[in-house]
């Protein structure tokens, strides 16, 4: 999937806006354990978590979030084709 990043103006915003989150989908999609370790102790030192937070967890939570909030960008954009027809 291409991602195009431009300026914070006009059509390249939009145009982002709207690649962006299937972009973000195509990355966190089938990531390996070991990133998803990494990705949660990134959060656990962000957050500043007691050392017995489960990175791993925390890792797979950092990914479902994401995940959730990118199909609900996704599916926004498709707002006005819900309950057409055809």
């Amino acid at each position: 999937m291409d991602y195009h990043h431009g300026t914070a103006t006009g059509v390249n915003e939009e145009l982002g806006q709207r690649q962006f989150p299937g972009f973000t989908l195509a990355f966190v999609t089938g990531l390996a354990d070991g990133v998803v370790e990494v990705l949660g102790q990134m959060v656990c030192t962000s957050l500043r978590l007691p050392k017995e937070a489960d990175p791993i967890a925390m890792g797979r939570k950092w990914v479902d979030n994401v995940t959730d909030t990118s199909w609900r960008l996704v599916l926004n954009g498709y707002e006005d084709r819900f309950g057409q027809g055809g």
